[in-house]
């Protein structure tokens, strides 16, 4: 794939530009799929709860006594190389390769 073929060129184009404390890291994938709202329903007892916050949204759906039965978070997505192929068969597409510097 052509994303693939041009890893090297943006590892290396990367590299030119950082100080020499850092250091290569796993690179990985920038990933997408196309949303649409859906209508959500909780059952009889139970609330939801969301928020957001630096670009991630949280999710918590909670019992009538405060508990949290169920939470998530979802929020700009870069996938590893085995993250990329399980979202791949999720309908995701594959944009961009991420260059993993720490």
């Amino acid at each position: 794939m052509i994303l693939e073929a041009r890893e090297p060129i943006v590892r290396d184009l990367m590299r030119s530009w950082l100080t020499l404390d850092w250091t290569d890291g796993a690179p990985g994938w920038l990933m997408a799929v196309d949303v649409a709202a859906e209508r959500v329903w909780v059952p009889d007892g139970y609330s939801l709860g969301t928020e957001a916050r630096d670009g991630v949204v949280f999710v918590t759906v909670s019992a009538a006594d405060g508990m949290v039965a169920a939470e998530g978070q979802a929020g700009i997505l870069g996938g590893t190389a085995d993250g990329r192929a399980l979202y791949e068969t999720l309908g995701w597409k594959a944009y961009a390769p991420l260059s993993g510097f720490v």
